[in-house]
């Protein structure tokens, strides 16, 4: 089975706002992995109970996933939320855990505020999937209220995204990754990419252990005297292409082979 997601390939969302274990190593450790924005359809079909999530082949460690809470359950150690995304698989149980040092298992650090979630709202989800009792449900590290409704739609395109770079990914294969896309650029070095695409690269794989990334403005104060506008056509090859993804919002970046 084919592992493609390691530590120092993606890791999680902004480190603000109800994540759990700031300052603690192990936790950092846990997050330093990728993003992918799933389907409660995607957790149900494709979790797997030795592998957990498995898409294209490849493991899942960090997902987002927004759904409609149709249940809340609060007890001593943890909050219980049942979402629903009216795809096929749902509803899928979430577990966000408050007030301890260890999740379950004793695999995360944990210390954590509850957030306040309503029935019959929408809430963003971002955690790992586990499994029990034959089923899957998601750990959570952070959970947010959804406020714009325009999230909804522009999340489920996200997992679309997602789903489609990392079925290119596994059809491209480890060998072939420099070469995607590279016969679209010009002024080509011999990796396949243009001085100023390389340059991108190279500054947000210096800023890997970010727990976001860059931010686009970031980016450009790095590259003093290059045209902003050419810096972000750099950028939105890369995106294209797949070398590079945005993270908390769209103007947030991480590299995503180093």
């Amino acid at each position: 089975m084919s592992d493609f997601f390691k530590p120092s390939n993606f890791d999680a969302p902004d480190e603000s706002a109800n994540v759990a274990g700031h300052g603690t190593k192990k936790f950092e450790n846990q997050l330093d992995q990728n993003i992918v924005h799933v389907s409660c359809s995607q957790i149900a079909r494709l979790t797997r109970k030795e592998d957990g999530l498995i898409l294209h082949r490849q493991k899942v460690h960090i997902v987002v996933v927004i759904g409609v809470v149709q249940s809340v359950e609060e007890v001593t150690n943890k909050n219980v939320y049942v979402i629903d995304d009216y795809t096929p698989g749902g509803p899928i149980e979430v577990q966000y855990w408050k007030n301890t040092s260890e999740g379950p298992g004793g695999s995360m650090r944990i210390s954590l505020v509850p957030p306040t979630v309503l029935e019959r709202t929408y809430i963003r989800v971002t955690g790992k999937v586990s499994y029990s009792e034959q089923k899957p449900f998601v750990v959570a590290f952070r959970v947010d209220t959804i406020k714009d409704p325009n999230e909804i739609p522009e999340h489920f395109l996200q997992v679309i995204n997602d789903s489609l770079f990392l079925k290119k990914r596994a059809m491209a294969g480890p060998s072939n990754v420099n070469q995607i896309g590279g016969n679209n650029t010009s002024n080509n070095n011999n990796d396949g990419y243009t001085q100023l695409q390389r340059g991108v690269l190279n500054i947000l794989s210096k800023h890997k252990n970010s727990p976001s990334g860059l931010k686009r403005i970031e980016i450009h104060n790095y590259m003093t005297g290059v045209n902003p506008s050419q810096i972000d056509d750099a950028i939105q090859f890369l995106v294209d292409e797949g070398h590079i993804f945005s993270t908390v919002d769209e103007n947030t970046f991480k590299a995503t082979f180093f």
